[in-house]
């Protein structure tokens, strides 16, 4: 977790809000229903802010849950990153299978050095955001036909992605890899080697690393206190990813392309 109620923990908590409400502790005072007449009077009041959480406080909880998101790419990607280049100054930190509706999009992409979520929604934020040369998939495989898994690497593809992940490569368990007991491609390995991994070896991957991505000058917003609104409620769906999901969906069968904006985009000016 990158959340703590340590002095440090707290006191970089209290500088995050600071930043956030850009100096204006009466704007925080009316979110979150307080008092305060410090910034360094603001401690949680329990490490997840569960107990604002349970009182229906979502300004406070949620404020608490977008400094976690942050906090973990300032310091813990952000120091294994500076580690791994010690010993390899070409090296790349991120993560795969994970990322999701209410996490900080740039803080990740500006931080990681790679990322291969699930198919999901982060698939298009990286596509929209992506600094060149940033190498992003999802995974792939999963089973035997060689068409689903051909159809599931081009999407990807026209998505911006310049990399396949594929799981896995031994052919033994639950999942069908791609290599059998002699360790030589299955037939079906074979077509998915031909029609895509070469294309991209062969030169695509380059290209799609330093593409920007077209569009039709349509631009949807992602607002992470938005993202996190959605969880605050107990329930077995994010209401706010599903409504996005949706509305993307009718405009691309519209016939248009879209691009995900950011608050920090905005504002630069990007």
């Amino acid at each position: 977790s990158a959340l703590d109620m340590s002095e440090v923990g707290i006191k970089a908590y209290q500088d995050f809000l600071k930043d956030l409400y850009r100096g204006d502790l009466a704007a925080l005072n009316r979110e979150w229903g307080s008092k305060y007449t410090d910034w360094k009077q603001i401690e949680p009041l329990d490490n997840k802010e569960e107990k604002s959480k349970k009182a229906k406080n979502y300004p406070r909880w949620i404020d608490r849950a977008h400094f976690g998101e942050v906090n973990f790419c300032r310091t813990i990607l952000s120091e294994l990153q500076k580690q791994a280049e010690k010993h390899d100054p070409g090296a790349k930190v991120g993560f795969e299978a994970s990322g999701g509706f209410g996490m900080d999009f740039d803080g990740v992409l500006d931080t990681a050095g790679f990322w291969c979520p699930y198919n999901n929604i982060s698939l298009e934020m990286i596509r929209s955001n992506r600094p060149p040369g940033f190498i992003y998939s999802y995974w792939v495989g999963y089973r035997k036909d060689p068409d689903i898994l051909i159809r599931n690497m081009w999407r990807s593809v026209v998505n911006g992605a310049p990399s396949i992940w594929y799981w896995m490569c031994s052919g033994r368990g639950r999942f069908h890899g791609w290599l059998s007991d002699n360790a030589k491609l299955y037939p079906e390995g074979e077509a998915f080697v031909k029609d895509a991994v070469l294309p991209l070896r062969q030169g695509l991957g380059d290209l799609l690393m330093n593409l920007d991505m077209p569009h039709d000058g349509i631009a949807m917003y992602y607002s992470l206190p938005n993202a996190l609104a959605g969880k605050c409620e107990r329930s077995a769906f994010n209401h706010a990813e599903g409504a996005a999901i949706s509305f993307n969906r009718l405009i691309e069968d519209s016939g248009f392309q879209w691009l995900y904006t950011t608050k920090k985009r905005l504002l630069s000016g990007e």
